[in-house]
């Protein structure tokens, strides 16, 4: 989207800003020789048998040395639902983004533009179901690509069983803009229970793959084998995480906390074309934070001692095809596994506050870390 154009979107949406009380910003500002504008308009409406929904944000940067640099970034949604009943609604959604940096050489210019149609069905009161088919044009890297897509999305509204609060969400969706293909699936599921309005249960799971290809530039070498400009590296992602907090008050004054967050993801790289130095790998990560606290809270008094552990691991496996050696092999794993690391952090902190008057409050802290890789 050129700045001309972006320009006339952000006119309009303050005029329509000023009727509906939705959100507006705009912001310049000056560091030395960087420029920036920063701009956010959020406007929704819900009115008898619709729905209407625009988001923009933009932001721009210009650095001026001895050449100028421009650096942009676009993001653009249009929702429109119409209710055709109670459970029945159709829907027609825009998205547009886009990128350019002039001080990137390579990646330095992307877009996507997409229009999809489709409808959104609750067949029970607290549950909806969408579907939404569409047509995207993405490009990267001087290539154009296009095809049809199409989103999946289900959803409940919070569900009370047994005084605990029940949300899921799930969606899935797939770009078949050839010669990619992009995958996107995550389901949600959070449960949650309030005590009092600082003292609260909850848990949550996470489990999300995404799946893109991506161009990147052909050497020479590979030009002549294969007789193309661009390489594609495939990068599937997939992420488990689980996170636990339980807050539950011993007294009126004392409440106990204890946190529990775990995190593996896996993420397979695929090259297209593969030479001896350009080869399959895989990037194992793990991560653990988990932490206890006891607070203690009077009219005047607050006190609070707590601990944590982290730690964090990450493997890099190379894969090897016909086209390597052993030999080369051997040193592309040493060069691999320099990537690899493992780190465990220790925390104590605390803090104390105390009312001397309406007027006075004093009150300290304390932090120890012990880090080690």
């Amino acid at each position: 989207m050129n700045r001309f154009y972006l320009k006339i979107i952000i006119f309009v949406a303050s005029t329509i800003s000023l009727m509906s009380q939705n959100s507006l910003e705009f912001k310049i500002a000056r560091e030395l020789s960087n420029f920036y504008w920063n701009g956010f308009f959020n406007f929704s409406i819900s009115k008898n048998s619709f729905e209407l929904y625009i988001y923009e944000k933009f932001s721009e940067m210009v650095v001026k040395t001895d050449r100028k640099f421009i650096r942009d970034d676009n993001d653009f949604k249009f929702k429109f639902y119409k209710g055709i009943n109670q459970r029945f609604k159709t829907a027609f959604v825009i998205n547009s983004i886009s990128f350019s940096d002039e001080k990137l050489s390579g990646f330095s210019k992307a877009s996507t533009n997409e229009i999809l149609t489709g409808a959104k069905f609750y067949p029970f009161a607290k549950f909806g179901f969408s579907f939404l088919g569409g047509y995207k044009i993405d490009n990267q890297m001087g290539q154009r690509d296009k095809g049809w897509i199409y989103q999946i999305s289900s959803d409940t509204a919070e569900l009370l069983i047994s005084n605990y609060h029940l949300k899921t969400n799930l969606n899935h969706s797939e770009d078949f803009i050839a010669p990619r293909k992009n995958v996107v699936s995550a389901l949600n599921l959070m449960l949650w229970r309030s005590f009092a309005p600082e003292v609260e249960s909850r848990v949550e799971f996470l489990a999300k793959r995404i799946k893109r290809d991506f161009y990147f530039y052909a050497d020479t070498n590979l030009q002549k084998i294969y007789n193309v400009n661009f390489n594609l590296e495939g990068r599937d992602e997939r992420t488990v995480s689980g996170l636990l907090i339980l807050g539950y008050p011993l007294s009126n004054s004392l409440i106990f906390n204890v946190n529990f967050a775990l995190n593996g993801r896996n993420i397979d790289k695929r090259i297209r074309y593969k030479t001896t130095s350009l080869y399959d790998s895989e990037i194992e990560e793990f991560n653990l934070i988990t932490g206890a606290d006891l607070s203690y809270e009077t009219r005047r008094l607050k006190l609070r001692l707590g601990i944590n552990y982290s730690e964090r691991n990450e493997v890099h496996t190379p894969q090897r095809h016909e086209l390597i050696t052993e030999s080369v092999f051997f040193r592309i794993k040493q060069n691999e596994e320099q990537k690899n690391n493992k780190s465990l952090r220790r925390i104590i902190n605390g803090d104390i506050s105390f009312n001397v008057s309406e007027d006075l409050t004093l009150g300290g802290m304390f932090y120890i870390s012990l880090f080690q890789i």
